[in-house]
């Protein structure tokens, strides 16, 4: 009997404080909310902080891969193009579209000299995208590789609504503990703060996003490696630009470079603190020195603030619904304008 009691009493001391931790470690992530954007996951920032409360429209997904047989335009992307939103949002009038990721097309040189090649009939635009911070090191100079035939990222047709998830609760403990001690020690006046890949920072105003937190930004810390950057730099990536358009509109294409601005470029005249010299205007006027298709998308982008409400995802390096949508208008309008056609005001 006596050991029974003391079994009984071993398994409480042991199970009860598990059982305790185990509840308020839940709670603790409930209240955190479930992580979903990536710069709250790189940086340890909670989604109650940083989520989105914006409500944003439907995206109309157009198909990708092996469903699209007669592509107008071929795109090569990052992560920008790979969501497929932006295209999804082009009307009929831009035409088919096929899209293809970095990582799937052995390297660019390799799928450059495939589109070359005319794989299908049909097409008679490129376009390149890249985010700004990997404008440099992508076209600086262009690497030769092993030949394969690059393959599209799947994708099928439908509608999608974008909804923000509040369970099942995030069950890293490392993380979640990390998490708390930042969002404890977060203040709206805290100066600059570097937590993983994230930077983190105050804004002169609160009506830029929907977050709770909204008088700070998160932005990904590789943003700042464009700092970098010298003139020799951007004359190198503007001249191997030009190179590939003048092989393109040689075989017949357009070409079109679109150079998606980092979220720190966009809302740095925001910044309480001052940032470095704004690299867009001087990678704009390189391209502009070689005749390069471009589209300047920083001065439409910050024409539209404050008054456009998550731009770009509080959470995320990356674009909102909506700034994907007006992005996808303004691609449309340049592609448009190549072919020779009247093209309507931006909205």
């Amino acid at each position: 009997m006596r050991n029974d009691r003391r079994s009984r009493t071993f398994v409480l001391a042991f199970v009860l404080p598990v059982l305790l931790f185990t509840i308020a470690f839940g709670a603790l992530s409930l209240f955190l909310e479930p992580v979903e954007g990536g710069m709250t996951r790189l940086g340890h920032w909670s989604e109650r902080d940083f989520g989105w409360h914006h409500a944003q429209p439907a995206i109309p997904y157009r198909a990708n891969g092996r469903d699209v047989k007669a592509p107008t335009v071929l795109v090569l992307g990052d992560s920008f193009t790979r969501a497929n939103i932006w295209q999804s949002f082009l009307s009929a009038d831009a035409g088919e579209v096929l899209s293809y990721h970095y990582p799937d097309v052995g390297c660019i040189g390799n799928w450059v000299k495939w589109a070359l090649g005319k794989p299908f009939a049909s097409t008679d635009t490129i376009v390149v995208q890249t985010v700004e911070r990997e404008l440099v090191s992508r076209f600086a100079s262009i690497e030769i590789c092993a030949k394969l035939v690059p393959k599209p990222f799947e994708m099928v047709s439908g509608t999608v609504l974008p909804k923000r998830f509040y369970f099942p609760p995030t069950m890293d403990a490392e993380f979640i503990w990390r998490t708390a001690v930042n969002s404890f020690h977060m203040q709206p006046d805290s100066p600059r703060i570097v937590s993983g890949k994230v930077i983190n920072v105050p804004l002169t105003t609160a009506k830029l996003f929907s977050n709770l937190e909204s008088g700070r930004i998160l932005f990904y810390r590789n943003d700042e490696l464009k700092n970098g950057w010298t003139e020799e730099h951007l004359q190198a990536t503007a001249r191997n630009l030009k190179s590939l358009q003048d092989r393109f509109e040689k075989a017949g294409m357009h070409f079109l470079i679109v150079v998606i601005p980092d979220k720190s470029t966009v809302y740095g005249p925001y910044f309480a603190a001052a940032q470095p010299e704004n690299k867009y205007a001087q990678e704009m006027k390189a391209f502009a020195a070689q005749a390069v298709n471009t589209i300047d998308l920083l001065t439409p982008f910050q024409a539209q603030l404050p008054g456009f409400v998550d731009l770009y995802s509080p959470n995320d390096s990356h674009l909102s619904v909506e700034g994907y949508r007006f992005l996808g208008e303004i691609i449309e309008r340049q592609l448009l304008a190549q072919r020779g056609h009247v093209v309507h005001e931006l909205k």
